[in-house]
């Protein structure tokens, strides 16, 4: 069947959307919950470097700049790899930050060259990820792995992966089910979608993970019908998405 050439304005909003949600994903490695985790010294730098790097992203006007802000932060944690390479807050890092690397730099990437190297980005955090997953297993960074995944362009291993998750492992972590409803919505399977938002709803009732708060405001923007309902509910998606992942590793 041939896919659609041309998208509505609703369409053209939620890939815009979605451009920006690595970077959210990713910046809730800062927030004291995760943190809370690895209260090793050298994590806890490590995480003062990455809030360095995002509280200055308002001086990036290029791939060049991006590449220079993230590219030092990366070899921090390579260096401490280096020393220990089961060093999971280290490998965690390094995860993350490759994945807000790469949504950083999509904003940036305007050929196929820069295309091609926001995937290669997203790839490398896979494999920070797939290392850590090794020596521990982590509902939160197996689900960080397969977004990083879906957004490198591997979209239907991806989906796979997270449908099975959810059927299985992961069936009572509500980010799984939110992510899940994130994919649905963004290759316009509408229906699906909202079953798994509302899937989200129901295994964190009680908000927990913030999963509860990001599907509603989805499953709002799905139903909303003028621009500022659209926008209101983006920003809202914006503020719990820098939640979502940001409980514990488990």
């Amino acid at each position: 069947m041939a896919k659609k050439k041309h998208k509505t304005a609703r369409e053209r909003f939620t890939v815009v959307v979605v451009a920006i949600l690595a970077v959210l994903m990713v910046l809730s490695i800062l927030l004291p919950s995760l943190s809370s985790i690895f209260m090793a010294t050298a994590q806890k730098g490590a995480a003062s470097s990455a809030q360095s790097a995002v509280n200055t992203d308002a001086a990036i006007t290029s791939m060049s700049d991006v590449d220079e802000r993230y590219g030092k932060l990366v070899e921090e944690y390579k260096t401490t790899l280096a020393s220990d390479s089961n060093d999971l807050a280290a490998l965690l890092n390094l995860g993350n930050s490759y994945m807000a690397w790469a949504g950083t730099a999509t904003s940036f990437a305007s050929d196929d060259a820069g295309k091609a190297h926001v995937n290669d980005l997203y790839k490398q955090s896979m494999d920070a990820y797939d290392k850590y997953l090794a020596l521990n297993d982590s509902a939160d960074v197996y689900v960080r792995r397969t977004m990083a995944q879906y957004y490198s362009g591997d979209t239907d291993a991806a989906l796979a992966s997270m449908e099975k998750y959810t059927a299985g492992a992961g069936k009572d972590y509500g980010p799984a089910w939110a992510y899940l409803g994130l994919m649905y919505q963004t290759t316009n399977n509408t229906e699906k979608a909202k079953e798994a938002y509302n899937s989200a709803i129901s295994v964190d009732a009680d908000d927990a993970y913030g999963a509860k708060s990001f599907a509603q405001n989805q499953l709002a923007s799905m139903e909303g019908t003028s621009s500022d309902a659209t926008n209101t509910n983006s920003n809202s998606t914006g503020q719990s998405l820098q939640s979502l992942l940001g409980g514990s590793s488990r």
